[in-house]
Parts: C-alpha cells; structure tokens; sequence
C-alpha cells in the first residue's frame, strides 16, 4: 500500500488540482500537488536544521495545515515525531 508521503505522492500525480484537505468552513484548502510540496519542503527544512533520518522531532501545533505538513515532512524522513497536541 505504500507509506502516507508515498500515497500523497501518487494522489499528486494522479489528481493534482483535487482538494485533500481542507481546514474550517472558511480555512485554507490544500490540493494533493500542494501538499506533496509543501511537506517536501518541510523535510528539507528539517534535514537543514540538523533531522537526519531517524531523528525525533517535537511538533507543537493546533489542529491546522502546518501540523499535517510537518508529520508528513517527518513521515517522509523516516522520523519518529513527537506530538504534543496542544489545547488538549
């Protein structure tokens, strides 16, 4: 079936323009190719802030769009995220 990154990856490719989340009535919408750049972009952040593979990471956000990034990003380095979901 594929790791969660490798099927954003191919939702992507196959629907690009297709919404994948959406966050609120009136929050941001995020298409597949979006968030399959986005959450590339947050691993390669992560790597340049010293996240190798295997690393943890702390991940402090409310249920919003750069939480879902940063656990793909995490995802995709084959990290070990930590949550702390905050207001719970």
């Amino acid at each position: 079936m594929g790791t969660l990154p490798e099927l954003t990856a191919a939702a992507a490719a196959a629907w690009p323009d297709r919404v994948a989340w959406r966050f609120g009535a009136h929050g941001p919408k995020v298409t597949f190719a979006e968030a399959d750049r986005m959450s590339a972009a947050a691993a390669v952040t992560l790597r340049a802030l010293g996240a190798d593979p295997g690393t943890r990471v702390a991940v402090m956000a409310g249920n919003q769009l750069e939480y879902v990034l940063a656990w793909l990003g995490c995802a995709a380095m084959q990290n070990g995220p930590l949550w702390w979901a905050s207001g719970h």
